[in-house]
């Protein structure tokens, strides 16, 4: 068997590690790549001021918007001086990978959901905390979902989208000959991701593919035609855990 890193993963190093240690075929082949775009950094640093939560929308958002980090800690450290117990700022994350980076960038330990790192686990989070009436900033790149930002304006919450960032199909390729006469696992974690590496491999039908995904909800885009088969792994597992169940796959 081999397996396949499309999308970006914090968990590489790990995952070859181990795939070193199990005698496994590991590559990372790339289907995107992140690119700043254009926005009002100076309307984002005024609003962060007065916001009472901002959300990034992944650990590239983060990184992205590194001409506010400063103000995010001003924010921050106005609201320690001030001892608010009330109306301080709250930052909250998809995962636990945002949320170090969150601590590394801007030293604040942000607020994420331990067991689903997905849009739908995030508002569980912040469901308990915010009230009608909160304004909310969101960071996030160009495409990226808006489940959060439809279930906050639900609730009657003003929120503010700034898109730092956006995901461009990468110059990649991958051939009939990088491919294994065993199983094949592609590692995706994004729709667009998913999509690319499809284009890529709908002329090897005599190679086996297994698209590992992490939520229910990207299923319907597998294309059967090009995969045959699929698994859904949560992206809050750990590399072991990924391993674990590549290999039990294996054995069934």
């Amino acid at each position: 068997m081999k397996i396949f890193i499309i999308s970006e993963m914090t968990l590489y190093s790990e995952l070859k590690e181990l795939c070193k240690k199990g005698s496994i075929q590991i590559e990372k082949k790339l289907a995107l790549k992140m690119v700043p775009t254009r926005y009002d950094i100076d309307e984002l640093n005024s609003m962060i001021y007065s916001a009472d939560g901002l959300v990034f929308q992944s650990k590239s958002a983060i990184n992205y918007c590194k001409n506010n980090h400063m103000t995010i800690k001003k924010r921050i450290e106005l609201d320690n001086k001030e001892k608010r117990i009330t109306n301080r700022l709250q930052i909250y994350c998809i995962g636990k990978y945002s949320a170090e980076e969150v601590q590394r960038l801007v030293n604040f330990d942000s607020k994420y959901n331990t067991k689903d790192f997905s849009s739908e686990g995030l508002m569980e989070i912040i469901k308990e905390i915010n009230k009608p009436g909160d304004t909310f900033l969101i960071i996030k790149g160009k495409g990226g979902r808006n489940y959060i930002e439809d279930e906050l304006t639900k609730n009657n919450i003003y929120v503010k989208s700034f898109y730092v960032y956006e995901r461009t199909v990468a110059d990649f390729s991958i051939g009939y000959d990088n491919l294994v006469t065993g199983n094949n696992y592609f590692l995706v974690s994004s729709l667009i991701a998913l999509r690319a590496i499809q284009n890529k491999l709908k002329n090897m039908p005599e190679k086996i593919k297994i698209a590992i995904i992490p939520t229910e909800r990207m299923a319907a885009e597998v294309n059967k035609n090009i995969f045959d088969d699929y698994m859904i792994i949560n992206n809050s597992s750990t590399a072991k855990q990924y391993i674990n169940e590549i290999e039990k796959y294996e054995k069934e």
